[in-house]
Protein backbone atom coordinates (compact mmCIF):
# COMPACT_ATOMS: atom_id res chain seq x y z
CA UNK A 1 0.00 0.00 0.00
CA UNK A 2 2.81 2.43 0.89
CA UNK A 3 4.68 1.50 -2.28
CA UNK A 4 1.65 2.39 -4.39
CA UNK A 5 1.53 5.80 -2.74
CA UNK A 6 5.22 6.39 -3.40
CA UNK A 7 4.93 5.89 -7.16
CA UNK A 8 2.73 8.95 -7.83
CA UNK A 9 4.79 10.97 -5.34
CA UNK A 10 8.03 10.05 -7.17
CA UNK A 11 6.51 10.98 -10.52
CA UNK A 12 5.28 14.28 -9.07
CA UNK A 13 8.71 15.12 -7.66
CA UNK A 14 10.39 14.28 -10.98
CA UNK A 15 7.97 16.45 -12.97
CA UNK A 16 8.32 19.35 -10.56
CA UNK A 17 12.11 19.12 -10.64
CA UNK A 18 12.12 18.90 -14.42
CA UNK A 19 10.01 22.02 -14.91
CA UNK A 20 11.29 24.15 -12.04
CA UNK A 21 15.00 23.33 -11.86
CA UNK A 22 17.02 24.50 -14.85
CA UNK A 23 19.99 22.34 -13.88
CA UNK A 24 17.88 19.18 -13.51
CA UNK A 25 16.14 19.94 -16.82
CA UNK A 26 19.52 20.35 -18.54
CA UNK A 27 20.92 17.12 -17.05
CA UNK A 28 17.87 15.07 -18.03
CA UNK A 29 17.98 16.41 -21.59
CA UNK A 30 21.71 15.67 -21.80
CA UNK A 31 21.14 12.11 -20.55
CA UNK A 32 18.39 11.54 -23.12
CA UNK A 33 20.67 12.86 -25.87
CA UNK A 34 23.51 10.57 -24.73
CA UNK A 35 21.21 7.55 -24.67
CA UNK A 36 19.99 8.34 -28.19
CA UNK A 37 23.60 8.49 -29.40
CA UNK A 38 24.26 5.05 -27.93
CA UNK A 39 21.11 3.48 -29.36
CA UNK A 40 20.94 5.06 -32.80
CA UNK A 41 24.57 5.91 -33.66
CA UNK A 42 26.43 3.28 -31.57
CA UNK A 43 28.48 6.19 -30.23
CA UNK A 44 29.85 5.14 -26.84
CA UNK A 45 31.90 8.32 -26.26
CA UNK A 46 29.58 9.84 -23.68
CA UNK A 47 28.88 9.35 -20.01
CA UNK A 48 26.00 6.94 -20.65
CA UNK A 49 27.92 5.28 -23.48
CA UNK A 50 30.88 4.52 -21.24
CA UNK A 51 28.55 2.99 -18.66
CA UNK A 52 26.81 0.90 -21.33
CA UNK A 53 30.17 -0.30 -22.66
CA UNK A 54 31.18 -1.26 -19.11
CA UNK A 55 28.14 -3.54 -18.85
CA UNK A 56 28.81 -5.14 -22.24
CA UNK A 57 32.53 -5.62 -21.59
CA UNK A 58 31.89 -7.05 -18.11
CA UNK A 59 29.45 -9.58 -19.55
CA UNK A 60 31.98 -10.59 -22.21
CA UNK A 61 34.84 -10.95 -19.73
CA UNK A 62 32.71 -12.99 -17.31
CA UNK A 63 31.66 -15.58 -19.89
CA UNK A 64 34.61 -17.79 -18.93
CA UNK A 65 35.30 -16.55 -15.38
CA UNK A 66 31.82 -16.03 -13.98
CA UNK A 67 32.22 -17.90 -10.70
CA UNK A 68 35.38 -16.30 -9.24
CA UNK A 69 36.00 -13.39 -11.62
CA UNK A 70 39.36 -12.17 -12.87
CA UNK A 71 40.92 -11.15 -9.57
CA UNK A 72 41.31 -7.74 -8.00
CA UNK A 73 41.87 -5.10 -10.71
CA UNK A 74 42.94 -7.69 -13.31
CA UNK A 75 40.31 -6.67 -15.83
CA UNK A 76 42.23 -3.87 -17.58
CA UNK A 77 44.31 -5.97 -20.00
CA UNK A 78 41.45 -8.33 -20.99
CA UNK A 79 39.23 -5.27 -21.45
CA UNK A 80 41.77 -3.57 -23.72
CA UNK A 81 42.14 -6.79 -25.71
CA UNK A 82 38.37 -7.07 -26.15
CA UNK A 83 38.14 -3.45 -27.30
CA UNK A 84 40.97 -3.89 -29.79
CA UNK A 85 39.66 -7.15 -31.23
CA UNK A 86 35.87 -7.20 -30.87
CA UNK A 87 34.49 -3.82 -29.81
CA UNK A 88 36.37 -1.13 -31.71
CA UNK A 89 33.56 1.40 -31.20
CA UNK A 90 34.36 1.32 -27.45
CA UNK A 91 37.84 2.81 -28.03
CA UNK A 92 37.02 6.03 -26.17
CA UNK A 93 36.05 3.92 -23.12
CA UNK A 94 39.57 2.59 -22.49
CA UNK A 95 40.85 5.51 -20.41
CA UNK A 96 37.82 6.00 -18.13
CA UNK A 97 37.21 2.27 -17.62
CA UNK A 98 40.83 1.39 -16.91
CA UNK A 99 40.55 3.03 -13.48
CA UNK A 100 36.96 2.12 -12.54
CA UNK A 101 33.93 0.58 -14.24
CA UNK A 102 31.64 3.40 -12.99
CA UNK A 103 29.49 0.85 -11.21
CA UNK A 104 30.57 -0.70 -7.93
CA UNK A 105 28.58 -3.88 -8.48
CA UNK A 106 30.18 -4.44 -11.90
CA UNK A 107 33.61 -3.86 -10.37
CA UNK A 108 32.91 -6.41 -7.66
CA UNK A 109 31.50 -8.86 -10.19
CA UNK A 110 34.54 -8.67 -12.47
CA UNK A 111 36.99 -8.78 -9.54
CA UNK A 112 35.46 -11.69 -7.62
CA UNK A 113 32.74 -13.15 -9.80
CA UNK A 114 29.29 -14.23 -8.67
CA UNK A 115 30.80 -15.64 -5.48
CA UNK A 116 32.10 -12.24 -4.31
CA UNK A 117 28.95 -10.38 -5.34
CA UNK A 118 26.72 -12.81 -3.44
CA UNK A 119 28.91 -12.47 -0.33
CA UNK A 120 28.69 -8.69 -0.59
CA UNK A 121 24.91 -8.70 -0.99
CA UNK A 122 24.62 -11.19 1.88
CA UNK A 123 26.44 -8.69 4.10
CA UNK A 124 23.69 -6.17 3.31
CA UNK A 125 21.08 -8.79 4.10
CA UNK A 126 22.64 -9.45 7.51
Amino acid sequence: KKFLLLIPFGIFVFIMAYYFSDLFHLRVDKAIDDIKKVIYDFNFCSSWGIRASAWILTFEMLKHNWLFGLGYNNYVEPMKHLIETKFSNFACSIAPLSTHLHNQYLTMLIDGGIFYLVLFLYAFYL
